[in-house]
Formats: C-alpha cells, structure tokens, sequence
C-alpha cells in the first residue's frame, strides 16, 4: 500500500529528469524512437500503471492497517489518480513524441 504510490511519484520524477536531460538536443531526442523517447512513454504508463494499483491496493488493506497510514494512503492515491486522469484526458499518458 506504501510501496505503489512511492512508485508513482518516482515515475513523475523520472519523466521530469528524462525531459531535462535531453533538452540538448530535443528535436532530434524526442522526434525520433531514440531511449529518451521511449524513456518518457514509459514513465507515462508506470505512472498510471502505479496509480491505479494504488487504488487497488487501498481498497482491498481493511483493517490490516493502522487509520492514520490509511487514511494517508487514501488522501495521496486519491490525488495521485485525479491527476493520472487528467493526464489521461490530455493525452498524456502514453506520449509518443515519435509518432
């Protein structure tokens, strides 16, 4: 329950150091399948991929789990979905810049 939402926000990370590293030369990085490209497609699906299995993994913890750590699980993973979602609806999630 801890470990999903840790993943998530890592994958967010992850995307923002990939984008900034590449900005050298982010025509050619970006416009072409290189593993820059390829390395923000896939942070875009392990942060959705992460999201939901957080949901998943709060729903089924019942009272395995202390209330605080829950509700803190529950307050993050709601945030961490709206924003998967919103993502998902502008057409983030699964950018491929390549194509």
């Amino acid at each position: 329950m801890r470990a999903w939402p840790l993943i998530a926000v890592l994958s967010l990370i992850a995307f923002v150091v990939i984008f900034i590293l590449s900005t050298d030369d982010l025509i050619e990085r970006m416009g072409n399948p290189t593993p820059w490209s390829f390395g923000l497609f896939t942070m875009t699906l392990v942060f959705a991929i992460a999201a939901l299995a957080s949901l998943i993994s709060v729903l089924r913890a019942g009272g395995e789990v202390r209330r605080g750590v829950r509700r803190f699980s529950i307050v993050v993973t709601t945030a961490l979905v709206i924003a998967a979602a919103y993502l998902a609806y502008w057409g983030i999630i699964g950018l491929r810049t390549w194509a």
